[in-house]
This record gives C-alpha cells, sequence and structure tokens, in this order.
C-alpha cells in the first residue's frame, strides 16, 4: 500500500502521522500559524520527503454524527490542501475521515505509554490513520480540486504536454504559481 500522511488538525497545532496500512508512527507536531497556506506547504512538503501523496485528515463530528464549527473549519483547511497538493503532487488525495474519539484515544495512549503529552496530536493522526485503515476507507469523503485549481492544472498539463512535443528535455518544477496560489484566496 502506498504510503499516507494523517491530519489531525486543530487551531492552535496539526498533528502529523504516517503509515502504509498498518501500525502508523508520529511524525511532528505543526504550529498553527493562522495560515492554512503556509501549513498546507509545510505538509506537502512532509509528504514529499515520506513519499505519500495522499492525506487522510480527522474530520471532528458530534458524538451525534452533525457537523460543528470546527468541522466547518477542517473542510475549509482540507479543501485548501487539495487546492495546493494537487498542484504539487502527482496524484494527489485528501480524505476526510470521521475522527470522533481519536484525541481521547490518543489521550490514553500518551497516559499508559512514555511518550510526552505533546505528542499528542501527532499519535491522535496516527489514530485517525489507523482506523482509516481498519475500515478500509468504507465511509470515508475524497476531495476535489476547485474548478480554479482544476482550470490551472488543465492548463499546466496542456503547456508541459506541448514541451514534450518541443523538446524532451524541458521539465517545469512541479510547485503552485504564486498567480495560482492567489486563485485560492
Amino acid at each position: 500500500k502506498p504510503k499516507m500522511i494523517g491530519v489531525d488538525y486543530g487551531l492552535r497545532r496539526i498533528g502529523v502521522g504516517v503509515g502504509a496500512g498498518w501500525a502508523s508512527r508520529p511524525l511532528s507536531i505543526l504550529e498553527h500559524c493562522r495560515n492554512d497556506t503556509r501549513v498546507c506547504l509545510d505538509l506537502v512538503k512532509i509528504a514529499k520527503s515520506e513519499s505519500a501523496s495522499s492525506f487522510v485528515v480527522g474530520l471532528p463530528l458530534e458524538k451525534n454524527g452533525s457537523e460543528s464549527q470546527q468541522s466547518n473549519l477542517t473542510r475549509t483547511f482540507a479543501q485548501r490542501l487539495i487546492d495546493i497538493s494537487a498542484q504539487c503532487l502527482p496524484r494527489a488525495q485528501v480524505i476526510l475521515w470521521d475522527e470522533r474519539f481519536s484525541s481521547q484515544e490518543a489521550e490514553a495512549l500518551v497516559a499508559h505509554s512514555r511518550s510526552p503529552p505533546e505528542f499528542i496530536d501527532s499519535i491522535a493522526a496516527c489514530s485517525i490513520l489507523d482506523d482509516y485503515y481498519a475500515h478500509q476507507g468504507v465511509g470515508a469523503e475524497l476531495l476535489f480540486p476547485s474548478p480554479n485549481v482544476t482550470a490551472i492544472l488543465n492548463v499546466r498539463r496542456s503547456r508541459e504536454e506541448a514541451d514534450r512535443h518541443e523538446s524532451g528535455t524541458t521539465r517545469r518544477q512541479n510547485l503552485p504559481s504564486k498567480r495560482a496560489l492567489k486563485y485560492l484566496d
């Protein structure tokens, strides 16, 4: 199975873990800098370093399954993540996964281990990822790039195709342009 990045999105910290279908491991905790674009670019950098192109983002639902204010903020962040990662990673995917109880599970794991409490967020990201794997993704919500990003990607693909036909040596760096990021704001 290909590697995936687990993300526990929060307004103060973002927990990050990685896994390939079993025994996910904590990677890091990103401080939320009030700039989702910066956080997304940091996550893309992590994904590249781990040879991953998919993200499983925990969606914090209420106990009864309804959405909350935090759910809406997480959805907005996840949409930003697919819009940015689609421009940077081949075959990028962002998947929303019901994360109910992942933080409580992470707290219990930390309480019964020697892990420092500050690792709760990255352990919660692993819990989200492991739960996703355990359920084989059944019930997950796959996000798609917004229409503006899709248009940008189509233009880029057309240009790359033209470049390949003109000369087999031309390669463009696979990073979002400043103009492309402007459309996301």
